[in-house]
C-alpha cells in the first residue's frame, strides 16, 4: 500500500469512515493514510462530501414541521391500541353503516310480516246445523278454537226436471 499509484479500495475506505473495522485494521489503514496522499486525498473528499450531506440534512430537519406527522402517527397509534368493539361502535355511529343497516332490516321486517299467511282453519269442523231441500241444501258449520261460522250451499242440478214432470 506504500505504493502512490495503487488502486483505492473504497470498500476498504468506507468501512475506515464508518468504523466498521476492528482494531487491527483500523491500525493499519491509519498507517497507511499517513504515508498515501492519494487515500489521504480521497478521505478527505469522502469527508468533504459527508459533511456536506450531514449539513443539508440538518438544515432540512430543522426546517421541517413534523408536529402534523407525529399528530397523525399518535392518532394511529391510539385507535390501534383500543378495543376491537370500541372501534366498531365509532365506525357504526357514522352513519356509514348504520343508516343503510336500518333500512335493511325495516324493509325485511315488512316483508316477513306482509307474509303472514291466512288464518287457517284448525282441527275439524263441527257442524250445527244442515237443511236440505228440494232445490238446495245448507250447512252450518263451526270451527272449535277459531270460533268460526261456516254457511254451505249447494245448488241441485234438478231444479227444471221436476218443474217439466207434472
Amino acid at each position: 500500500m506504500k505504493n502512490n499509484s495503487h488502486k483505492i479500495d473504497h470498500a476498504l475506505l468506507n468501512a475506515w469512515m464508518d468504523n466498521e473495522l476492528d482494531s487491527d485494521e483500523y491500525a493499519m489503514f491509519d498507517d497507511h493514510l499517513k504515508e498515501c496522499p492519494a487515500c489521504r486525498k480521497e478521505v478527505m473528499s469522502h469527508g468533504q462530501i459527508s459533511s456536506l450531506i450531514t449539513k443539508n440534512i440538518e438544515q432540512a430537519a430543522e426546517n421541517t414541521n413534523f408536529g402534523p406527522m407525529n399528530q397523525r402517527l399518535f392518532d394511529a397509534l391510539e385507535k390501534r391500541n383500543k378495543p376491537w368493539w370500541i372501534r366498531l361502535a365509532r365506525f357504526m355511529g357514522t352513519g356509514k353503516v348504520l343508516i343503510p343497516a336500518g333500512t335493511l332490516a325495516a324493509v325485511v321486517l315488512v316483508f316477513f310480516f306482509s307474509m303472514q299467511p291466512a288464518a287457517s282453519i284448525s282441527g275439524p269442523s263441527a257442524l250445527v246445523s244442515s237443511v236440505s231441500g228440494d232445490y238446495a241444501s245448507v250447512m252450518i258449520m263451526e270451527t272449535p278454537n277459531e270460533q268460526q261460522t261456516i254457511i254451505w250451499i249447494q245448488e241441485t242440478a234438478s231444479i227444471d226436471n221436476k218443474d217439466h214432470k207434472g
